[in-house]
């Protein structure tokens, strides 16, 4: 069974989650003055106050190339005091450009001055992951996957989010190991068992052929979860790889106990059984399902096939009655009739030929059928009328024309013994009488 790394990928990319790299409004609300008197404070010279009350006011109108522009063009001349808010704000008016690797720069930049100010890694690393998204650049999600890893490290509270992303990002990249390293830390930091997270393992060990690790993370999914079908059928599709069908039998049972099959997942398993040459397991298992699933006529004959392949015989003529109470046919008539010749119930197998009979007179083995019944109790003329009826059909014609050959045969043989006793008789009394006389 092939990974579905769609279905994956719907699941891992649902848990992205990244906050966005805009400050707030408010940040840049006030009035110049008060601007101006705050820069002084952090040591400013005029030309660095102006180019920041210009830049926040433009951001205030989201005049984003304006901003840049003006603290670019202050940065070039090699301000000795850069202080946190104009990297902040130059980070921003890159963002919202979609200039995601100058962002990125500046934010690393400016966490490497400040490292106290955190904000400043996850907005670099978020820039890292837009870029990354937006171009399909696996490099960069690799490089956002070591950020998120440094977020967890150094951001106080250890926040697993940041290991989730990482491990996230680690899979966008196609750096597999990676991943799974990050996600086995995350599930271990788990105070409860994480089934999302153990899954994914599960399937990054899949799609990196690892077949002892993948038995490992099921036994202990299934562990947690052992009424979960999709586990079961996940180890049947081990025992599959390894041509172990009886234990695929067995943990496809288990699974659809759990929860009921489609059809044609039951028909699967009706294979195996076949395969395996367990036909009463066939009918019981198409029988348990009867109620909920729609049998085909096949199915049923298979039912019956594999309760007198058993010598089920009473259980065979039970589950044809069963059939037949909802509907007529003459081909379970048929199957209840012979099942009931062979165990050498003869009275009910001719009841049961006389039935089909007058339901189709046209069906011919049942004629056979009555004729054979009536040869095991020796009941002579009702055998040969059953047989002769039987010639009446093309396909049996021969058989049927012999054995009333053979019934014509036995009468002859028997009016012959009966013509020799009583001739033998005769004389008896013959040679008695004149020996009475003398």
């Amino acid at each position: 069974m092939k990974t579905d790394r769609h279905h994956i990928n719907s699941i891992i990319f649902l848990l992205f989650f990244f906050a966005m790299v805009v400050l707030p409004h408010n940040l840049f609300a006030q009035e110049e003055g008060e601007e101006a008197q705050r820069v002084e404070d952090e040591k400013m010279t005029k030309e660095g106050q102006a180019a920041l009350v210009a830049a926040s006011e433009a951001l205030q109108i989201e005049d984003f190339a304006t901003a840049e522009k003006t603290l670019v063009d202050y940065l070039a001349t090699n301000p000795t005091y850069k202080p946190e808010i104009l990297y902040s704000m130059l980070g921003v008016a890159y963002f919202n450009q979609d200039k995601f690797n100058e962002a990125s720069k500046t934010f690393g930049e400016a966490f490497n001055i400040f490292p106290e100010n955190t904000e400043f890694l996850t907005n670099q690393t978020q820039c890292i992951v837009n870029h990354a998204q937006k171009n399909d650049d696996k490099q960069s999600y690799i490089e956002g996957a070591k950020l998120f890893e440094k977020c967890y490290q150094v951001i106080p509270g250890n926040n697993t989010e940041h290991l989730r992303n990482a491990a996230l990002c680690y899979y966008a990249a196609e750096d597999l190991t990676a991943a799974k390293r990050v996600f086995i830390q995350l599930y271990g930091l788990k105070t409860e068992p994480d089934f999302e997270i153990l899954e994914t393992i599960y399937r990054i060990s899949e799609e990196l052929g690892q077949k002892d690790e993948m038995r490992k993370y099921l036994y202990q999914m299934m562990d947690l979860k052992p009424l979960k079908s999709e586990y079961w059928l996940l180890l049947g599709q081990m025992y599959y790889e390894t041509n172990d069908y009886q234990n695929i039998a067995a943990t496809l049972e288990i699974a659809y106990d759990i929860k009921t099959p489609e059809k044609k997942d039951l028909d699967n398993l009706i294979g195996l059984y076949n395969y395996l040459n367990v036909p009463l397991r066939t009918s019981k298992s198409l029988v348990k399902y009867s109620k909920e699933l729609e049998m085909a006529k096949d199915d049923k004959l298979q039912i019956i096939k594999g309760y007198y392949s058993t010598n089920r015989f009473d259980k065979c003529v039970s589950y044809i009655d069963e059939t037949l109470s909802k509907k007529k046919d003459t081909d379970f008539m048929i199957q209840k009739a012979t099942i009931l010749l062979e165990s050498r119930k003869n009275e009910d197998a001719i009841k049961a030929a006389d039935d089909i009979i007058a339901v189709d007179p046209n069906q011919g083995n049942a004629y056979m059928i009555k004729g054979y019944a009536a040869w095991d109790m020796e009941d002579w003329p009702t055998a040969k009328q059953a047989f002769e009826k039987a010639i009446g059909f093309k396909d049996i014609k021969s058989t049927a024309k012999y054995l009333v050959e053979v019934i014509e045969s036995l009468e002859t043989a028997r009016a012959d013994l009966e013509a020799a006793i009583e001739e033998a008789k005769a004389n008896i009394e013959g040679e008695t009488s004149f020996t009475a006389t003398e």
